[in-house]
């Protein structure tokens, strides 16, 4: 991993970022992911090599939406998918 030098089996790291991942409450910090060892970020890259871009889309999506069901006036454009807040005026 970038900034860390902990050696972990692969198998091993993808069972803890993956709980990492899935337990995350939603907080604009998608894909925060820190070593077990020394608490440092993992970086999107090791993320997405570890885990897969399919894996880590699915994950932006159930947080997108826990979000959006948690939180007033945040809304997801059906065009582009982009969340925002929206006040009705």
């Amino acid at each position: 991993m970038d900034g860390c030098f902990h050696q972990f089996h692969s198998e091993c790291f993808k069972m803890y970022a993956k709980k990492q991942l899935l337990n995350k409450q939603p907080s604009g910090d998608f894909g925060e992911c820190r070593c077990r060892k020394c608490n440092t970020l993992v970086s999107a890259e090791d993320l997405r090599e570890a885990l897969g871009q399919e894996f880590l889309q699915n994950i932006r999506e159930q947080q997108t939406k826990m979000m959006m069901d948690n939180a007033e006036g945040i809304v997801q454009c059906p065009g582009c998918a982009e969340v925002f807040s929206f006040e009705p005026s």
